[in-house]
């Protein structure tokens, strides 16, 4: 989960392990739209776009990127891309 992108109240409380668990389990709307719809922390992203978090870094791409953000750069994927998922895949 993107931190940032969570509720403030969510950010500054402080969660046990159990209450975690549950969140998990039984995710808030909140928690449900942030995994669907992001931002992805850059972990996320690059899964998603099949390369590693140095080449994210390499192309200047950003921290966090939403999930039409990520399919638009697989629909059409900049050179960038093409030649980082080259690099994690030879």
């Amino acid at each position: 989960m993107y931190l940032p992108a969570a509720p403030e109240a969510f950010r500054e409380a402080q969660h046990s392990r159990d209450e975690l668990a549950e969140l998990q389990a039984n995710p808030p709307e909140w928690l449900s739209t942030l995994r669907r719809e992001g931002p992805h922390p850059r972990a996320e992203v690059s899964r998603r776009l099949g390369i590693t978090n140095s080449g994210l870094a390499r192309a200047g791409a950003s921290d966090a990127m939403t999930t039409a953000e990520i399919q638009a750069l697989i629909a059409d994927p900049p050179e960038w891309l093409i030649a980082e998922r080259r690099r994690a895949n030879p």
